[in-house]
């Protein structure tokens, strides 16, 4: 939102040109969340394929330091020795782009909060300030974490369930912008609310099944 079309559509003021770019940008939100429904779906499933193809006839588990060098057996028949190489590559680009990224937003949830919750008053000075001492913290705790706990399996799970878990006040929080703040000639149609109570739905459920049935038992 500070970069980009979202910061190009500006403050709210009640003018036709806001509105036009508001609905602009909202277009841009529809089809990002789309395309990337279905990129995601699709490389899940490819992958859970492969492993399950390849991994569980061998009898593999990737576990701890052998993560990376046993998921890359999957690649094992088609490039032969480079697939570690290969694999190696590919995870550093998928796993620090998605971690970049957590961070960059990590930073700014936080900042909000400790505003928003009155903990700090903060200018925009102020507020780029905290995002900057954030962005350095939030790297060397993850790095002392996996120095503490040097599992990487067992971490990208419960990663996986705590943000699962956090879907469900994200939940809340849509359907509060929804229906309490959002603007009437914003709003969309009664198909997307449709999808987004039973977005809504399934984040709760999942949360809860996680909840009860997996965070017992890993740190149990």
């Amino acid at each position: 939102m500070e970069k980009g079309y979202g910061r190009w559509t500006g403050k709210r003021e009640e003018s036709e040109g806001w509105f036009v770019r508001a609905r602009g940008w909202i277009r841009v939100m529809q089809w990002d969340a789309w395309l990337s429904m279905v990129v995601y779906t699709f490389c899940t499933i490819v992958f859970y394929l492969l492993g399950a193809a390849v991994l569980g006839r061998l009898g593999l588990l990737p576990e701890k330091q052998d993560l990376i060098r046993t998921l890359s057996v999957m690649y094992t028949p088609v490039f032969g020795g480079y697939a570690v190489g290969i694999f190696l590559i590919g995870a550093v680009a998928v796993l620090f782009s998605t971690f970049f990224i957590s961070n960059a937003t990590k930073c700014r949830l936080y900042t909000d909060f400790a505003a928003v919750s009155g903990l700090v008053k903060l200018d925009d000075a102020r507020r780029e300030q905290w995002v900057r001492g954030f962005g350095a913290a939030l790297p060397l705790i993850c790095v002392l974490v996996y120095v503490v706990w040097p599992n990487p399996g067992k971490l990208v799970v419960i990663s996986g369930m705590f943000q699962s878990l956090l879907l469900v006040p994200l939940g809340f929080a849509v359907l509060w912008l929804r229906y309490r703040e959002g603007e009437a000639c914003l709003q969309s149609g009664l198909a997307w609310d449709v999808m987004l109570w039973i977005s809504f739905i399934s984040f709760v459920g999942i949360g809860l099944y996680l909840a009860i049935t997996k965070l017992g038992k890993i740190f149990g």
